[in-house]
């Protein structure tokens, strides 16, 4: 049996979506005696912005800059992370590993990959469910092995420090209670989660609410992560323009909404759900009831140019009739009902590998 511990460090994660700089493991054997330790330093395409929460504080980059703009980019070290990933009888950790699979997906997506599907086990939840702590921010990695007493000299944000980071909380639990990891597993379930199909699982995720009768066009539930789905495969497409819709028409019409984004995004659109970074607004059709109060002042203008003022941000605001934005598509209702039918279809098969065009 081994044991494979791995972290992940991004250049940024714009839009939600991971770039990738470096991918740091530790591959042990049941004893945790080491056998590889590294880390993959690769180029991310894509610029480095470092600001930490709050924007108060910046991320130290492990090695220069210039460092990671000289290595290779993700795609060339895909069929060894594949490797790694899919080796036989070897258990999968990180400190919460939902994060890292996810930086994962968005880079299979964004470079066009095959998605490396596997398990992972968050030795982030172990080390909570087994050890009590009282106080914030008490179960981050380098409070975890301050409190298990680990003595670490390693550097933050390398990754393969931090998978060896956590490595050491795993070994010390384990030491503790006299378990072997499988066993620390059997015991608690809810340390697992796994990437498959395009969706991150975990059973420490709070169930997602099922869609119930008269729900099935309601953007919520599996739903609304299939629209998160398409977004993701369609942020790294060349767009021009940011379109955002009505709140009350699109949260009623996920069907709908997975036709019209799709064919904005083939003629160089870009579906956006935030006011503040829209060129366009489009409005809801007369026939759909209610309003958002985000959106009453937009409704009552008379003006097409809408100018967005706020601490930020002041721009104008294109607002169309719904009639035009399928206009612009060549689109009419009665398609846009005809296409919506085969959303759920065309989904599935975007997850099974089918292309846009």
């Amino acid at each position: 049996m081994n044991y494979l511990f791995f972290d992940i460090e991004c250049a940024n994660c714009d839009n939600g979506n991971g770039k990738i700089c470096s991918f740091g493991y530790v591959l042990t054997d049941e004893s945790f005696n080491v056998r590889e330790y590294t880390d993959l330093i690769m180029n991310p395409k894509a610029k480095f912005k470092l600001r930490g929460y709050g924007n108060k504080s910046f991320i130290q980059l492990a090695y220069p800059e210039q460092t990671f703009l000289d290595s290779p980019p993700f795609t060339y070290y895909y069929e060894k992370i594949k490797a790694l990933l899919n080796m036989e009888d070897t258990l999968i950790f990180g400190y919460a590993p939902e994060n890292d699979a996810s930086f994962l997906r968005s880079e299979f997506e964004r470079f066009g990959l095959c998605e490396i599907q596997f398990k992972f086990h968050d030795v982030q939840r172990l080390f909570k469910a087994l050890v009590e702590t009282e106080g914030p921010n008490l179960c981050s990695l380098s409070a975890a092995c301050d409190i298990l007493g680990i003595d670490t000299a390693f550097i933050t944000h390398k990754s393969c420090d931090d998978a060896f980071a956590t490595m050491l909380v795993l070994k010390e639990l384990s030491a503790r209670t006299g378990k072997s990891p499988q066993a620390l597993i059997n015991e608690n379930r809810k340390i697992c989660g796994q990437l498959k199909n395009g969706e991150i699982s975990a059973n420490y995720f709070k169930p997602k609410p099922e869609l119930k009768p008269g729900e099935e066009n309601m953007m919520k539930g599996i739903n609304k992560d299939n629209f998160r789905y398409l977004l993701r495969r369609l942020a790294f497409r060349k767009t021009r323009i940011n379109v955002a819709f009505s709140w009350v028409y699109e949260n009623r019409h996920y069907h709908e909404m997975v036709v019209l984004v799709s064919e904005l995004s083939k003629q160089g659109y870009r579906y956006t759900s935030k006011l503040s970074e829209a060129d366009i607004f489009v409005k809801k059709p007369s026939y759909v009831r209610g309003i958002c109060r985000r959106e009453k002042d937009i409704f009552e203008t008379k003006n097409s140019n809408y100018e967005i003022n706020n601490s930020k941000i002041k721009r104008k605001l294109r607002v169309m009739k719904f009639a035009d934005i399928l206009a612009v598509l060549g689109i009419s209702e009665e398609k846009l009902k005809k296409y919506a039918e085969g959303a759920d279809k065309y989904i599935e098969e975007l997850k099974n590998g089918k292309s846009f065009e």
